[in-house]
């Protein structure tokens, strides 16, 4: 969904896409779970074919029972507090100074939109993957990426009574649908059944589902949902409540097994403040995910910046109800940007409540979370869900989100420049390995390769 506002699957190698798997890499480290998945990435030094996702998982010792987990929860009157101190505990200083730098240097009045989105284009060995794919759009393939590295659509998940022949999801805020029409088509061309249900700001032509022009094997199978006022918008707590309730109706109480979330806005004029700008539809997502998702389900919700306080909280509840977490860039975002995604595996594993009382524990928070941000009008304003000290208080959380932070500014910061430089040499042609590059995706991903293309 754009928003208008005011303002561990095997790892392979992609140089043959019929090539053996590699084995996988696993080695613990602060409780993390790494897993090596082989895809391409950008690099000056050539073509490199490597994408290493860690996951975490929470500890014995940092686990919350729930008596806990609802002390903790809620609207924190605690001052957030943000400094060097707390930059370094989850990133570092000078990372996220040269960060800031590099897209200053991109928000030149100078330079022409048509001029940068050429010279984005230009410097990224992944711009080709996303275009003339024979799906609905980019969010399609980005799809297909994280479930060739998360697994998301395996069949090897069993949720209950709720029909275990039919892949069940949602689709929070993902108009037009490239989200939806991979994950319908990607189990029905392996001979199974997928139902969704998708709620998205209506009204918006850029955001208005586009079902009719899904591949011909997706063109069923997801039931929308407007809201009792038609509108869509997941900001109000009644199409919240609604969606949820034709969800559990429809699936006897228990749930979906994956649920997606691609929501965003026009950030034009907050460019520089994308995490703050972003957390309420962030939390709205979050909410709908957790109070829809059965038990056993994954998720994939897409994040700016995570370095704000109120992120990490978000983050961390998701980190105590499920059995793993991974907070990645995939390759065919666009390196530049400051989009990533949370993946979540097994929702409730050794959680101490039953899934009826985590959902209305979850909806009272995020609920008046929510109201708070809303009356609030400032995006600078100090909302928590969790208090800090319980997110600092978590060494091993914090590593992690340290260790990826690091990761992902870096790389940003270097994309940020090689766009500078191909601004600064409009002469210089696109990357040589785009098309090589996008074949190597399409094998590895097992996609379809578009006619004509």
């Amino acid at each position: 969904m754009t928003r208008r506002s005011k303002k561990r699957r095997r790892a392979t190698s992609l140089e043959d896409p019929e090539s053996t798997p590699h084995s996988t890499s696993k080695v613990t480290n602060a409780r993390c779970l790494l897993s090596e998945e082989l895809l391409p990435r950008n690099s000056k030094s050539g073509l490199d074919i490597r994408f290493v996702s860690h996951y975490v998982s929470c500890s014995v010792k940092n686990r919350l029972n729930f008596a806990q987990f609802s002390k903790h929860l809620g609207a924190s009157t605690e001052a957030i507090k943000i400094d060097k101190e707390w930059y370094n505990t989850i990133c570092d200083v000078a990372v996220i100074e040269n960060l800031d730098k590099a897209k200053a240097a991109l928000s030149d009045g100078d330079i022409s939109h048509e001029l940068f989105t050429q010279s984005r284009s230009r410097s990224s060995v992944f711009d080709a993957v996303g275009r003339r794919t024979g799906f609905l759009n980019r969010a399609a393939i980005k799809m297909a990426c994280l479930d060739n590295a998360f697994s998301l659509t395996s069949h090897t998940l069993r949720m209950g009574s709720f029909n275990d022949k039919i892949f069940s999801f949602v689709d929070i805020c993902g108009g037009p649908g490239g989200f939806s029409e991979y994950l319908i088509w990607r189990i029905r061309s392996g001979g199974g059944d997928a139902k969704g249900w998708g709620v998205t700001l209506a009204g918006d032509e850029a955001t208005n589902w586009r079902t009719q022009t899904f591949r011909e094997e997706s063109k069923e199978g997801l039931e929308i949902f407007n809201g009792g006022d038609q509108t869509g918008d997941i900001y109000k707590k009644m199409n919240r409540d609604d969606f949820v309730n034709q969800i559990m109706k429809a699936t006897n109480g228990e749930g979906v097994r994956c649920a997606v979330a691609d929501g965003g806005f026009d950030f034009t004029g907050y460019e520089k403040d994308q995490e703050m700008a972003s957390r309420r539809i962030i939390l709205d997502q979050s909410s709908v995910i957790l109070r829809c998702l059965g038990k056993g389900g994954n998720f994939a919700l897409k994040f700016f910046d995570t370095f704000h306080p109120f992120t990490l909280s978000t983050i961390y509840v998701f980190y105590q109800l499920f059995e793993s977490l991974c907070l990645c860039k995939i390759p065919v975002s666009r390196p530049g940007n400051s989009e990533r995604y949370l993946i979540g595996k097994n929702f409730m594993h050794s959680v101490d409540a039953s899934v009826e009382e985590v959902r209305a524990l979850l909806q009272r928070v995020f609920d008046e979370a929510d109201e708070r941000l809303s009356n609030e009008g400032d995006i600078y304003s100090d909302v928590s869900i969790l208090s800090q000290s319980v997110v600092v208080g978590d060494s091993e959380f914090c590593e992690y989100i340290k260790h990826q932070n690091l990761r992902i500014a870096t790389e940003q910061t270097e994309a940020l420049r090689e766009i500078r430089w191909y601004i600064e040499h409009p002469e210089i042609p696109a990357r040589q390995e785009q098309m090589q590059v996008k074949r190597k995706c399409f094998g590895e991903w097992h996609l379809p390769w578009p006619d004509g293309r």
